[in-house]
């Protein structure tokens, strides 16, 4: 592997800098976080513009690119103070195993949905060691489900849907 950029890397990294810029600490973040908000425009601008999936498989809407693009990604928000911690989970994790190890169908049901950010998997419980995917109606009603990949007992994802 080498550790010296491409040109692709460099505009990626360019264009999610351009991103933090707009939602950078002292206008954005800090106000969010003195009243207990969670980073919604920032999340789905990112998913927007194709950078929650860029670690992703293209044929499932994400970059085709790697791990290594997705940490330029959160390297260059963390940079201007915006981080998106649920980046290292949702999209880094969860969408890695779900790509590795989930069916067909498994696949064509929950990796666009990473890529574009319109949901989003976090940890349920640490004990139990299962994720859950979450996804709000817009009229603010939530449902749960399971997504089982069959590969480990102790390893469940748990998915909300929209």
């Amino acid at each position: 592997m080498s550790f010296i950029e491409t040109e692709e890397q460099k505009e990626l990294r360019a264009s999610v800098s351009k991103l933090g810029e707009r939602f950078n600490y002292v206008d954005y973040v800090l106000p969010k976080a003195r009243k207990g908000e969670p980073l919604t425009e920032l999340w789905n601008e990112a998913g927007k513009l194709g950078f929650l999936g860029v670690n992703l498989p293209e044929e499932y809407g994400g970059g085709g690119a790697g791990i290594y693009e997705l940490a330029l990604v959160q390297e260059e928000l963390a940079a201007q103070g915006a981080g998106l911690l649920l980046v290292v989970v949702s999209p880094a994790i969860c969408g890695t195993i779900i790509g590795k190890y989930g069916t067909a169908e498994q696949k064509q049901q929950w990796l666009p949905s990473l890529a574009d950010g319109s949901k989003i998997m976090r940890s349920e419980s640490p004990s139990r060691r299962r994720f859950q995917l979450s996804s709000d109606h817009h009229d603010g009603t939530q449902g749960w489900r399971r997504l089982d990949l069959g590969r480990q007992q102790d390893l469940h994802l748990g998915c909300r849907s929209g």
